[in-house]
């Protein structure tokens, strides 16, 4: 099982999260905020991603992050969902997922560096 259907599986029975299912793609939480435009994909979309296991594209996205929280979308909703609850939801995985990613990173980024000093030890002893 690849990574984005194991966070999947793991997120989408959260309380919050499980109401993406709900959604019917209307478009009124899209038109009913105020900063779509800023976002790099609207609420709908950034709920069509998780439905198709793009989870990790919905992560990384801005969309959450330009939530102002006006519940403007949640109120609109014809399906009732907690839309700006789930914003706030995704931002906490999406901070939690980064957290994981850092010992990850910070081993290859010492890897890198030590393959850059190696290599300067190298032409230092060519200089000498």
């Amino acid at each position: 099982m690849n990574l984005e259907r194991q966070i999947y599986n793991n997120i989408i029975n959260l309380e919050e999260i499980s109401e993406i299912s709900k959604c019917i793609q209307c478009g009124t939480c899209s038109g009913s905020c105020p900063l779509h435009d800023k976002m790099e994909h609207t609420p709908r979309g950034l709920f069509a991603l998780i439905r198709d296991y793009e989870v990790m594209t919905a992560l990384s996205s801005n969309t959450m992050w330009y939530c102002v929280s006006c519940y403007a979308c949640t109120t609109r909703c014809p399906r009732n969902i907690p839309i700006t609850g789930i914003m706030y939801r995704l931002k906490e995985i999406s901070q939690n997922i980064i957290l994981l990613q850092i010992p990850i990173k910070l081993a290859i980024c010492i890897r890198l560096l030590i393959i850059v000093l190696k290599k300067q030890v190298k032409l230092m002893k060519h200089l000498l």
